[in-house]
This record gives structure tokens, sequence and C-alpha cells, in this order.
């Protein structure tokens, strides 16, 4: 990945969110969540609650053994970082299987709140290509910023390599 620092001009900044949101325009992801933790954090303590969130939730919807479900089967996310030196919160655009879109609204909050009880969200499900749009518009309006983009998460990356493929 390529690291932005403050020799990018703000065009080339501005490229990149450019190149991000067309990417995310490709990519069918239905749901935008905002998981907001009301609570002072490091950016990585704020990943590895949303690690252990995306885990949480997978177990609430799949039972504990989630993992033998292949993965393209299950929750994917890019989850965008904002305001990571004061009130950090992520905006997550997010697909789920779509039969289990409902129970995932339904154990969202439950889940979040096994990771952290001062943490909420908000889901929104756009009704309109329109509205699905300004959704990934709004997650990425800040991504041009280098500490945003440097931590910006896909959810693949929590993933882990089963133990014997670990071993070779």
């Amino acid at each position: 990945m390529t690291k932005i620092d403050s020799q990018h001009s703000y065009t080339d900044r501005k490229e990149l969110q450019a190149a991000l949101r067309s990417f995310l325009i490709s990519l069918d992801l239905p749901l935008f969540v905002t998981v907001a933790f009301n609570k002072s954090l490091s950016i990585a303590k704020a990943q590895k609650l949303l690690n252990e969130f995306h885990y949480e939730i997978q177990k609430s919807l799949w039972g504990r053994k989630f993992y033998r479900i292949p993965a393209e089967q299950r929750i994917f996310f890019i989850a965008f970082p904002e305001h990571i030196d004061s009130n950090i919160h992520y905006h997550l655009m997010l697909k789920v299987p779509p039969r289990y879109r409902v129970l995932f609204q339904i154990h969202a909050q439950h889940a979040l709140s096994r990771v952290l009880e001062s943490a909420d969200l908000k889901i929104i499900e756009p009704q309109s290509p329109q509205d699905a749009l300004k959704t990934k518009f709004y997650s990425t309006k800040d991504i041009f910023n280098e500490l945003n983009y440097e931590h910006f998460v896909i959810s693949t990356q929590f993933q882990r390599k089963p133990r014997r493929e670990q071993m070779s």
C-alpha cells in the first residue's frame, strides 16, 4: 500500500481519495455502519476492538465455529477511521450475506456491547443508488488525511490462516 506523507501534495491526496471512491463503488457493500467507541482510545486499541466486534458478530450469526464457513460467505467490510486524535470512530462499508442481514441488524449492537460497553453503532441500508453513493463518499471524506489513510481496515486482515498453514 502506498504511504501518504507530507511530501504528497493536496492534489495527490485528492486523486488517491477519488481512486479509492471508484474502487468502493465497484464493490457490492450494501450496508453503511458507524461504530463509535465513545471513549478515548489509541488507534491500535480501536482496531483491536473492531476485530473483536467482527469476531463477536460472526459468532452471533453462525455460532462459535463460524470460521468453518468460507470467508466469502461471511461478513466483509472496509472501515475508515475518523477523529483518530479525539473521538475515534469508524465508518464501515459492509457486506452481510442477504439472508443474514436482518439478524445482523438485530445482533450487532449487542455484539459490540460485549466488546466495549460504551460503544454504539448506527446501521443504514441505503434505499437508492444515490444514497449508496453518498455513504461511500461520506466514509472517505477524510481519507486524504495521512493518519486516516494509514489506518483504514479491511476485515480480511483479521483472518488467521489455519494452524497447519502457520506451521509450514
